[in-house]
């Protein structure tokens, strides 16, 4: 009766660590763009340094965008970024000619449908 009684503690122990684990993995990608702040902004010809900071304490994985404004024209550049806790990781967003103006930084997560196919 005793040795029933441990093998029931440890099914027990076992299958609430196995649903914390399902709750952690399984937590919403939005919970991602929540992780990681800009820290700093910079222009090179081009390419925009962006760096990211993970304030959590999990690994996090998004998309960088940004928009910046190339021959008087808006353009969005993405960029995949993932960061351990506590990092901080630079990542480039590259365009098509010199940057004048960067107009919004931020973070994409998950997959978006455009509104339009072409």
């Amino acid at each position: 009766m005793r040795n029933r009684m441990k093998s029931s503690r440890l099914s027990m122990v076992i299958a609430v660590a196995l649903g914390l684990m399902v709750m952690t993995l399984g937590a919403p990608a939005a919970e991602a763009a929540e992780q990681l702040t800009v820290k700093n902004v910079s222009v090179s010809g081009g390419i925009v340094l962006v760096t990211v900071k993970n304030v959590s304490l999990t690994p996090a994985v998004s998309t960088v965008a940004v928009e910046a404004v190339v021959n008087d024209t808006a353009i969005w550049s993405l960029a995949p970024v993932a960061v351990l806790p506590g990092q901080t990781t630079t990542v480039s967003a590259a365009f098509t000619g010199a940057v004048t103006n960067v107009r919004t930084v931020g973070f994409r997560v998950g997959i978006t449908d455009e509104a339009t196919p072409f």
